[in-house]
């Protein structure tokens, strides 16, 4: 509201925005694709859970991905998405779901996911934190994006 309105005759996202936009891209998916050579180095006798990592560090991904739409003029720790409690209230609510089906046998079922073992979740919360990690040393060190 502090803004004055778009204009109408500009296109919806501007250079910038395809260029950020095109970058997140880049990192997300950078950083799933090396998650999936390190779990089938390493994981290379069990594919189901290789199949299973890959899911939770590309869904933990996506949300943890709010955290790189903050201006790179405020802080990483204290902006517009960190003081907003809607935002943490719906990272809760999704990571307990995300929880819930890596507990509960019925969740697991439907879902069609197996049980992982703690040093599989470190890995899997490891790698689904490196877009967050890349893009803000693009944005705040490189100052590539904004």
């Amino acid at each position: 509201m502090k803004l004055p309105p778009r204009n109408p005759e500009a296109p919806m996202l501007d250079r910038g925005d395809w260029k950020s936009l095109i970058v997140y891209c880049i990192c997300i998916s950078g950083s799933i694709l090396c998650g999936v050579l390190f779990f089938e180095k390493y994981y290379a006798d069990e594919p189901v859970v290789i199949q299973d990592m890959i899911f939770y560090t590309l869904a933990l991904s996506q949300l943890w991905h709010v955290f790189n739409l903050s201006s790179r003029k405020s802080s990483f720790f204290m902006n517009e998405i960190t003081r907003n409690k809607f935002v943490w209230m719906a990272l809760v609510f999704c990571i307990s779901i995300l929880a819930i089906t890596g507990v509960f046998p019925g969740a697991q079922k439907i879902l069609q996911v197996k049980p992982l073992s703690a040093e599989v979740w470190e890995w899997i919360i490891l790698i689904s934190l490196m877009p967050v990690v890349l893009t803000q040393l693009l944005k705040r060190l490189f100052k590539i994006i904004d």
